[in-house]
Order: C-alpha cells, then sequence, then structure tokens
C-alpha cells in the first residue's frame, strides 16, 4: 500500500493513500474521486480497465476518504488545502505532467488546481465530471446527516436526490466511511470558481449529465475558461454522467488524442 504524508501549517496531518496503475511511459492520468466515494470505485465503475491499457493511472483517496488518514477537525479539508495533497502526491512520485480527470467532488477540486498557476503546472489538461462553479452549500446536508444517522443516512437521504439509487458497490464504499471524518470533511461550503475561471490556460474538457443540476454552469465555464469544451451526456443525471464509464471514456479518449498529437 502506498502512502504521502501530508501537511498542514508545516506539520504533518496524516497520510494520503495513492494507487500508481500502468507502465511509467504512459501518459498520466490523476483520478480524483466524489465526495463519498474512493479510489475503489474507478475500479468497480469499468474506468480502470477501460482507461489503465492506455494509461499511467494515479488514483488518489482524498485525507479522510477511502485508505487515507481519518482527520477530524474540519479546517484541513477546504479545497485548497486537498489541492496541496494531491501536488504532494505527483510530487514524490516525479510527476509534472499529467492529466487530470476528477468527478463530482474531484471536478472541483481540479477547477481549484487548474485555476492556480503554481498546481496547474503539473499538468497538461484537465478532464471535470459533473461539477458546477458556485458555493456550494448542499455539502453541508451531508455532514449533518452522517452526524444524526451515520453513513447510512448519508446514502437515504442522497436516493432521493438521484435518477436512480447507488449501485451496489458505490453504497458500499460509501457505507465504509468513517461518518465523524465524513461529517468534518464536509462541515464547511465549497466556495465558489467562477471569478477563478478565465485564469484556466490549460487544455479543459468539462463533462455533465443533461439532466443534472450544475448543467448550466458547466455551459457558461465552457465559455469562460479560454481553451475549454463541453460533452453533454443525453438523459443523464449528476451521479449517472459519472458513474457511467461506458458513457465517459469515449469523450476522453479523443480529447487526449488531440493532446498528445
Amino acid at each position: 500500500m502506498s502512502y504521502v504524508s501530508v501537511m498542514r501549517n508545516s506539520s504533518p496531518i496524516g497520510r494520503v493513500y495513492y494507487e500508481d496503475i500502468g507502465s511509467s511511459n504512459k501518459q498520466v492520468i490523476v483520478m480524483q474521486h466524489g465526495d463519498g466515494n474512493s479510489s475503489e470505485d474507478w475500479k468497480s465503475l469499468g474506468y480502470v480497465e477501460k482507461l489503465s491499457p492506455h494509461f499511467r493511472l494515479i488514483l488518489i483517496d482524498y485525507l479522510g476518504y477511502g485508505q487515507s488518514d481519518k482527520v477530524y477537525d474540519p479546517s484541513v479539508y477546504s479545497m485548497h488545502l486537498l489541492a496541496t495533497d494531491t501536488i504532494a502526491v505527483l510530487q514524490h512520485l516525479d510527476i509534472n505532467n499529467a492529466i487530470f480527470f476528477g468527478g463530482s467532488m474531484g471536478a472541483r477540486l481540479g477547477y481549484e488546481l487548474a485555476a492556480h498557476a503554481e498546481y496547474a503546472s503539473f499538468f497538461r489538461a484537465f478532464i471535470l465530471n459533473g461539477m458546477g462553479t458556485s458555493e456550494n452549500k448542499l455539502i453541508n446536508a451531508f455532514s449533518i446527516w452522517a452526524e444524526e444517522g451515520g453513513m447510512e443516512k448519508v446514502v437515504k437521504e442522497m436516493n432521493k436526490y438521484m435518477a436512480q439509487n447507488f449501485p451496489a458497490a458505490i453504497e458500499n464504499t460509501f457505507l465504509k466511511n468513517d461518518p465523524n471524518a465524513y461529517a468534518a470533511a464536509n462541515k464547511n461550503p465549497w466556495p465558489a470558481v467562477t471569478e477563478k475561471l478565465d485564469r484556466i490556460d490549460k487544455p479543459v474538457l468539462l463533462i455533465c449529465g443533461e439532466l443534472a443540476d450544475e448543467l448550466i454552469e458547466m455551459k457558461e465555464a465552457s465559455k469562460i475558461i479560454p481553451n475549454a469544451e463541453i460533452c453533454i451526456l443525453s438523459g443523464l443525471d449528476h451521479a449517472q454522467a459519472y458513474w457511467y464509464s461506458d458513457a465517459v471514456v469515449p469523450l476522453i479518449l479523443p480529447f487526449i488524442d488531440k493532446l498528445l498529437s
């Protein structure tokens, strides 16, 4: 198992888990999962099977999620600090020319990485699936649910918002979360990134479900980011547009082919 120690206020706060899959001579894709998910879901959803023959994949569990260490202080989970954790993994692996791929919460982290030059320098492009740019306060409800009824209540309440219930493998990942760490990680709203979008100078592929709440914001982001394009998945909501690798991977491959040509 592979870990990198990460810092807060110049002191170690915990270890972030990562997996390094594939040959070192292939293009690197850094993959960051959604809120409540873990790197295991990239496997159960079929992404690793489809992408690993072509790319070197770096799968990262956020601090507090998956196999990373659990921390119960909400202040350590800001997007800016989570971005520094991703960079710590890349520095540890001596990677500085990756493609970023994030789903849901991972996409919000991707905006943060792309909009700050010191982070963006580690990447050649960004693929952001299913996340708007305004302040996100919904995660505060996730924190309350976890405190009131553990991850079982989080799953029950989230299912009310989705076109289909959690697949068994995704539900299992959610239920494995430490509810106290999860509540801490979702205690503070994600700040808006709209005013940062015009700073992004790397190619960006935005992917969004036609039925997702974030569609309008992502369309607007595609107009503001200088070198962005958007692909809309017909008939899919937020979760489906993240879960359905059969629909997403055919969008990713030509985008990367164009980058590498």
